[in-house]
């Protein structure tokens, strides 16, 4: 018996096609660790400009803003992942007040939702401090605090508060800066203590399993694999099966949760893909993937 997917063929080079349908023995992952560990950033950032938030419904902080880019860079490079917040309404609780953005009982359930191992709770808040004087540059300074829980019992494992100042052509790009400068005072800050109590792992590099359901085409599938054949971390996608559900291994030393993250971060052409961790494999549903023209061709897959 054969199954077959709808690909838009101009988008499969020769060699990507004959690659992909090379299916490496199926093994068991069950009970496979990941080899890093995972951790969700939950950041509000307060200068001239407004307040933004990267979580909830009112998230509207940019996955490539620059001080989302410093908090991932350290933290990989402290072992850790840093994976996307699991989207939903967000219960402010009690605990909530100064600079951080919701307490900690609200910030464990996202970590939870997210499949991390620690939460990052980090308020920062900075403002215009008028012309320097004898210069064209504005200046700007600030404060903030950082609260790095651990997910399985809830303790504060490392905490600070910072200041920062920088400089700027105008005052909103100085607050800016300022507040970067901030972000690197508080990672500095708490580095140690996390990489106590989650050691960088050394040569752990395991296999994930990402299963693709509701690709009618070959598109989705080929922007996948292309987004992990480009990810630092990631030594090798194959292809385990390819029918109505698409079987990848990837040999990675990323955790399951930061490949949901990262496969969601794919440019598909039409629909969207949402990923999730299912302990070492991730389930990925492809939503509004259709066959540009009736006339494309079909891959047989092999039986």
């Amino acid at each position: 018996m054969r199954s077959r997917l709808r690909p838009s063929t101009a988008l499969i080079p020769a060699a990507l096609l004959v690659s992909t349908l090379l299916a490496i023995p199926a093994q068991s992952h069950a009970g496979e660790a990941s080899a890093r560990s995972s951790a969700v950033l939950l950041l509000k950032v307060s200068t001239p400009g407004g307040t933004r938030v990267n979580f909830g419904a009112s998230s509207d902080v940019d996955p490539n803003d620059p001080i989302v880019a410093l908090f991932r860079r350290s933290l990989t490079d402290l072992g850790i992942d840093m994976v996307a917040v699991e989207a939903g309404p967000v219960a402010v609780t009690p605990e909530s007040g100064g600079l951080a953005p919701l307490g900690d009982r609200a910030a464990l359930d996202l970590a939870r939702a997210s499949g991390a191992n620690s939460a990052w709770i980090v308020g920062i808040e900075s403002s215009g401090d008028g012309r320097i004087r004898g210069t064209s540059l504005a200046g700007a300074a600030g404060n903030g605090e950082v609260r790095v829980l651990a997910v399985d019992s809830g303790d504060v494992i490392a905490s600070a508060r910072s200041g920062g100042a920088s400089f700027d052509s105008d005052g909103n790009r100085a607050a800016m800066r300022a507040a970067a400068e901030i972000a690197g005072e508080l990672v500095a800050a708490v580095a140690q203590p996390v990489a106590s109590r989650w050691p960088r792992q050394a040569g752990g590099w395991s296999k994930v399993v990402v299963q693709i359901r509701g690709a009618r085409t070959w598109s989705p599938v080929s922007a996948i694999i292309h987004k992990l054949g480009s990810t630092e971390g990631v030594g090798a996608v194959h292809a385990r099966s390819i029918s109505a559900i698409v079987d990848l291994a990837v040999d990675t030393e990323r955790s399951a949760a930061a490949m949901a993250s990262t496969i969601e971060r794919a440019r598909l052409i039409r629909g969207s893909a949402r990923a999730r961790a299912a302990g070492s494999q991730v389930i990925v549903d492809i939503h509004g993937d259709a066959p540009l023209s009736d006339d494309l061709g079909e891959i047989d897959a092999p039986d």
